[in-house]
């Protein structure tokens, strides 16, 4: 009824065996899972390197990395100018509140740290993290990956996957996104050199046919619905607008608009100082607003009465000599933003 010293043995080998078989199945699947992982981003590779889009590339990235690390959302942001800005995401419930992101690329946020490490980091909660802000209408994020997007030596941006449980990334998974985000970047800088080069082109075609434009005619009316219309050719946006100041009242009137809702704003009347708008007028600089409702000079009574919905405005004042004879508006871009350089081409 008692085991035997023998017995003890013979056990202890079957286990030591036992052991050293899974040790093996372990580490054949471990093997295995870097063979599949190395495959599957050498396909990558070769998928996104065959197209120079940018906004395809993006759309590619996130499509691709639930092939290399499961997540609930993901996102892009690159820099621009100093800060990091949202280009792409995928898997949020909304776009509100997502299409306005940005972070400095300086300071002790998690997302400028990583910028600035250029390693990966792996959050285990971001809701403890200082400085952490949720997102009105968006899941809860708690597991956080963030890796940097570096290419030719230079950082591009970051790429960020969330989950909504806690502690659902490893330092492995860090290492896996960190490698897919490396042939992520070189695709990125690609296509951002052709689209600086096409954007170039595009800006000398541009100048020329607002050139053209201006001397085909001496009528204002004219000019001007000519100038709008190349404009919001142009930059693909929602809408153009001129307000001109009424010399008697100082008030800023809409005279000429083409896009979604030309119709309806024209004849309304800001007050001086009034809104995006009036506030340019009165002081004469021009303004990018990526958010109009971030922004306290945002007025909502013209989209009140219109029934168009703002979301991002470029706004430049119209000047001869000193004197300032109204403002142009450029409303809503197709990717949520207009850049400095964009401010330049339309001073």
């Amino acid at each position: 009824g008692f085991f035997k010293e023998t017995d003890l043995r013979a056990l202890r080998f079957i286990t030591d065996q036992a052991a050293i078989a899974l040790e093996n199945a372990w580490l054949f699947s471990l093997e295995e899972q870097r063979h599949h992982l190395a495959d599957t981003l050498r396909e990558i590779a070769r998928t996104l390197t065959s197209t120079l889009e940018l906004d395809e590339v993006l759309r590619l990235i996130l499509e691709y990395l639930s092939r290399v690390v499961p997540h609930d959302s993901a996102s892009i942001f690159l820099i621009e100018g100093n800060r990091l800005v949202i280009r792409a995401w995928r898997g949020f419930e909304t776009d509100e509140g997502i299409r306005s992101l940005s972070f400095p690329l300086e300071g002790n946020h998690i997302m400028s740290r990583v910028l600035a490490h250029r390693e990966p980091l792996v959050c285990p909660d971001v809701q403890q993290e200082e400085g952490w802000q949720n997102i009105p209408g968006v899941y809860l994020i708690r597991g956080w990956i963030g890796a940097p997007l570096v290419a030719r030596g230079q950082p591009v941006g970051i790429l960020t996957v969330d989950n909504g449980r806690p502690r659902a990334y490893t330092e492995e998974d860090a290492r896996v996104v960190a490698a897919f985000a490396d042939h992520a970047a070189i695709a990125i800088a690609n296509a951002q050199l052709l689209q600086q080069l096409q954007q170039r082109l595009n800006e000398l075609a541009f100048l020329h046919q607002t050139g053209q434009a201006l001397a085909a005619s001496l009528e204002l009316d004219d000019v001007l619905r000519s100038l709008l219309g190349k404009v919001q050719a142009y930059f693909r946006v929602e809408a153009v607008s001129v307000a001109l100041v009424d010399e008697e009242t100082q008030d800023l009137v809409f005279r000429f608009a083409t896009g979604a809702a030309a119709d309806e704003i024209i004849g309304i009347r800001l007050k001086p100082g009034q809104g995006i708008a009036g506030w340019v007028a009165q002081t004469g600089v021009p303004l990018v607003v990526p958010a109009v409702r971030q922004d306290a000079r945002w007025f909502p009574g013209v989209d009140e009465r219109t029934g168009f919905r703002t979301h991002s405005i470029v706004a430049i004042p119209i000047r001869v000599g000193a004197e300032i004879l109204g403002v142009l508006e450029v409303i809503n871009p197709p990717n949520g933003r207009l850049g400095e350089e964009d401010l330049k081409l339309l001073m």
